[in-house]
């Protein structure tokens, strides 16, 4: 047994007896989009900072908060604020999480977070489904010993955001008359933004999405053997050839102003599964 998994199985211990038993789903927002779910029946709620070996949020939008409910008949678990790899946190912190919600029973991941977008297609408050991503981060959440527990040591990556998953978001988006459209996330480890000749290349190698999150989290989820849904805001349209000047304080604001559709959106997809 290696020292991680001990850590992931006493955080795991540590959150069933303060009544986080049995989550199906989990729910990690991203910068602006704190929990605002119509029809989310809280049980509880736990700080990061209160429970054992949990990284802790640093950044702006990010509210650091556990919580555990239910939407309808299916039980929840959504991280108010993520962690991100340019705070300081490895991609194995990233993990834990993951790794935990694995243990208590989560099957499935719904991931969101905020975008640059590089499609030319895609307009700020445009909410995107991810239906792939690349990983520039340099960093991979499964080095090291692979905790036999959690999932196999070599993961394949295919369908990795569930095709059926992303196929019923769209035909939910349309009941709701929300616009949704689909892309592939590239993952960049930051904080500084993108040069125009980043930019240029990103596009060049085909992602239409640019941001700092979600692809170790996914790479955590899919070793978990998780169905994985992603879903980002684009709060800044960027143009290859020339470099990103957006602030984090809009990014937010953009955010915030379309989670009332992606939060209706998320829960609709919950209620249908």
């Amino acid at each position: 047994m290696t020292s991680n998994y001990r850590i992931i199985q006493s955080t795991t211990d540590f959150l069933k007896e303060n009544g986080i038993t049995s989550p199906e789903i989990l729910v990690i927002l991203g910068s602006g989009q704190n929990n605002c779910f119509r029809n989310f029946n809280l049980i509880k709620s736990l700080k990061y900072s209160d429970i054992p070996h949990f990284p802790t949020s640093t950044v702006k939008g990010h509210k650091g908060e556990l919580q555990y409910g239910s939407i309808e008949n299916k039980n929840v678990l959504i991280m108010n604020g993520r962690f991100h790899l340019y705070e300081g946190y490895s991609a194995k912190d990233i993990a834990i999480p993951i790794q935990i919600s694995k243990l208590l029973g989560v099957k499935i991941l719904i991931v969101t977070n905020a975008a640059g977008g590089i499609n030319r297609y895609f307009k700020t408050g445009d909410i995107i489904i991810i239906n792939d991503h690349i990983n520039l981060t340099g960093q991979n959440p499964l080095i090291g010993p692979n905790i036999e527990d959690i999932g196999e040591r070599f993961t394949v990556m295919n369908n990795l955001y569930t095709i059926e998953y992303r196929n019923k978001l769209v035909n939910i988006a349309a009941s709701l008359g929300i616009k949704v459209m689909q892309g592939v996330y590239a993952g960049l480890l930051g904080p500084n933004l993108e040069t125009g000749a980043e930019l240029t290349m990103l596009k060049t190698i085909g992602a239409d999405l640019v941001g700092m999150s979600t692809v170790a989290e996914v790479v955590a989820a899919k070793h978990a053997n998780m169905e994985i849904v992603g879903l980002s805001i684009v709060t800044n349209s960027e143009f290859p050839g020339k470099a990103s000047d957006t602030s984090h304080d809009k990014v937010i604001d953009v955010a915030s102003k379309a989670v009332p559709n992606l939060m209706k959106l998320i829960e609709e997809f919950i209620k249908s599964i």
